[in-house]
């Protein structure tokens, strides 16, 4: 019979399963913004599940866990390091190597292909676990280290605190599970609950983020159906949004999003929504984004911005990722940064 702690434990390992689970679901389907770092994010988020999910059963069953799924569990974890680098990579806008990619999946790989004869007693407990958590150690070092290479790049323009809560999640996954095996410092247990719950800010910074992920669709229209808000009315909203863009040029933060916006503005986010598709016949993403691409323009005529990069421009302009300011800025000029420099 378990105990309560036992009970209690297995809970929040289950919650936090869950919630990578739903983020990986989410990122899966988001079609807004990068939609490439979205899948990796999805990836990474589906093997960290596993990688709790397989840390919880064992708090049950112990050395009696099915093998194949201890080792499952096992190639989940191996596998989060490079997909927590190449996540970055890809937000950043680094040129992608897939074959690259493939081979320092290749530990994993392998660990899956041998999961039905791995066992503690002739792989995990003489070396192998401990092989595998110094691996993961040295790419959250490489990831915080990309990371730092960014925001030194041009400081305060890098989106930092999606990309801080993501390493400090992983992270914190990371040292437990080494503090727990290797330091000897916490029972097992706690690896996977601290977690679980470190999970949580990664989860509502997401939805946070993302709003769309958690509203239903076709529940603005509805909503629309029921207001009577004016031309004037809609003219005067659309007005205080234009007038604080170009004043405070709130675009420029990265983090900005229709919630922010509306706050500043003092308009309920449905009714800011209404103004840009009814009355402005645009939508929140494409108007920030046609600002920040003509700050940028702006930028790259700036004879003393010559010596900045492209990237470091993309994040003065208030862009928190190169593939996806590449995107907007050749959909509203027609050619890419680097030809628009070129040609000034």
């Amino acid at each position: 019979m378990i105990t309560y702690a036992e009970f209690w434990t297995f809970s929040i390992c289950l919650l936090g399963a869950v919630q990578c689970f739903l983020l990986s679901s989410y990122f899966l389907v988001l079609k807004k913004g990068n939609y490439r770092a979205h899948r990796i994010f999805a990836v990474l988020m589906l093997l960290i599940g596993l990688r709790l999910l397989k840390s919880g059963h064992y708090l049950f069953i112990g050395e009696e866990m099915p093998r194949w799924w201890m080792n499952v569990g096992f190639a989940a974890h191996l596998a989060v390091g490079p997909t927590v680098l190449l996540y970055l990579k890809t937000y950043f806008g680094h040129k992608i190597r897939p074959k690259r990619y493939l081979l320092e999946l290749f530990p994993a790989g392998l660990l899956l292909l041998s999961a039905p004869w791995l066992d503690t007693a002739n792989f995990w407990y003489v070396g192998g676990y401990s092989l595998l958590l110094c691996y993961t150690l040295i790419y959250q070092a490489l990831s915080i280290r990309l990371w730092w290479l960014e925001k030194a790049k041009e400081p305060g323009k890098v989106s930092s605190r999606w990309i801080s809560s993501i390493l400090f999640g992983t992270g914190i996954f990371f040292l437990a599970y080494f503090a727990n095996y290797i330091l000897r410092v916490i029972p097992y247990e706690a690896a996977p609950v601290l977690y679980s719950m470190a999970v949580l800010p990664i989860s509502l910074y997401a939805w946070r983020s993302y709003p769309e992920l958690v509203r239903s669709p076709g529940r603005d229209p509805a909503r629309y159906e029921n207001l009577n808000l004016d031309d004037q009315q809609m003219a005067d909203i659309r007005d205080r949004i234009l007038k604080l863009l170009e004043n405070e040029t709130l675009y420029l933060d990265p983090d900005l999003d229709l919630g922010k916006l509306a706050a500043s503005a003092s308009v309920p986010s449905h009714l800011l929504s209404m103004t840009f598709n009814r009355y402005m016949g645009t939508n929140f993403p494409r108007l920030i984004n046609g600002y920040r691409v003509q700050e940028a323009c702006r930028l790259l005529h700036d004879p003393d911005k010559a010596h900045y990069t492209i990237a470091a421009i993309a994040f003065e302009a208030g862009f928190n990722s190169l593939s996806v300011f590449n995107q907007h800025f050749k959909k509203e000029t027609g050619v890419t940064p680097s030809v628009y420099r070129k040609d000034r």
